[in-house]
C-alpha cells in the first residue's frame, strides 16, 4: 500500500493545469514544489520535490523541464527522475509513465523496457459533471541479452469524473479546485521459461479522489480502499 501512496505522489507532482499554461505557477522556471504522503494515522511515508530547470514554448506549446527527488518517511532520498511535461491548446497531457515509481525503475534496470498506452489529459473545460478521458500504461520487461520477455506490468486509470468545485487549503495556500474521482488499478505478471505466465500479487481497485487546481495541478489527492481511506497526498510546499 505504501508504494501505491509513493507511486500516485510521483505522477501527482508532475501534473500541471489545463488552462492559462504561461500563467501557470508550476511552469516558471525555478519553482520548486513538494507535495507529501501521509497514512490514514497523518504519519509522513514520503515527500516528493519538483524542480522546474527550464521552460520553452512553441506555438501552443509550453514545454517544461523537470526533476523530481523523492525521499522516505525518514528523509532519505530513494529515486530522482528527470522528465518533460507541456501543455499545448489549453488542454495538459500527463504521460502515463509517471505513474511508475522508483522502486519499478530500479527492479528493471538490468531490463530492456518497452511501453504501451497513453496519456491523462486534463481539459481546459473542466466543469462539475464532465467525464474525463481513461489512462492506461502497459510495461514489457525483457532480458537485454536474449530478448526474452521477463513480465508485464499494467496500470489503468478509469471512471474519472468532475464531482464538485471546493476550495482546498493546505500549508502551502487555499486554492479553487475540481474534485475528481477516479478508479486506479494495478496489475503484474511475470512471463516464466516456455511462456508460461504467472500473475504476482497485486493491488485491488482504488478509488482516489483527487482536488486539482487550474493553478498549481494536484492540491490533494486520497486513495481509498472501500469506505477506508489507506492514506493521501498534499501539495505542503510551492517556492515561487
Amino acid at each position: 500500500m505504501k508504494k501505491l501512496i509513493v507511486l500516485l505522489a510521483c505522477a501527482a507532482s508532475l501534473q500541471l493545469s489545463a488552462q492559462g499554461c504561461a500563467e501557470y505557477e508550476q511552469m516558471k522556471k525555478g519553482v520548486v514544489y513538494t507535495m507529501t504522503s501521509y497514512n490514514a494515522k497523518d504519519k509522513v511515508t514520503s515527500t516528493a520535490t519538483t524542480t522546474v530547470n527550464d521552460v520553452k514554448t512553441s506555438g501552443t506549446a509550453t514545454t517544461a523541464d523537470l526533476t523530481q527527488v523523492v525521499k522516505d518517511e525518514k528523509g532519505k532520498e530513494t529515486g530522482t527522475m528527470n522528465t518533460t511535461v507541456s501543455c499545448d491548446g489549453g488542454t495538459f497531457s500527463i504521460d502515463m509513465k509517471n505513474f511508475t515509481s522508483p522502486d519499478q525503475t530500479r527492479a528493471y534496470k538490468d531490463m530492456n523496457m518497452t511501453f504501451e498506452g497513453n496519456t491523462l489529459q486534463y481539459p481546459s473545460n473542466l466543469s462539475v459533471g464532465s467525464t474525463l478521458p481513461d489512462g492506461t500504461l502497459k510495461m514489457k520487461a525483457s532480458d537485454k541479452k536474449s530478448g526474452a520477455p521477463f513480465g508485464e506490468t499494467t496500470i489503468t486509470i478509469t471512471d474519472r469524473k468532475v464531482v464538485a468545485k471546493e476550495s482546498m487549503t493546505t500549508s502551502a495556500g487555499t486554492f479553487e479546485c475540481y474534485k475528481i474521482t477516479y478508479t486506479f488499478n494495478f496489475e503484474s505478471m511475470m512471463i516464466m521459461p516456455g511462456g508460461q505466465t504467472m500473475n504476482m500479487p497485486g493491488l485491488k481497485p482504488r478509488q482516489v479522489t483527487e482536488w486539482y487546481s487550474t493553478k498549481v495541478g494536484a492540491v490533494r489527492s486520497e486513495t481509498w480502499k472501500g469506505d477506508k481511506m489507506e492514506g493521501y497526498t498534499v501539495l505542503t510546499e510551492l517556492k515561487k
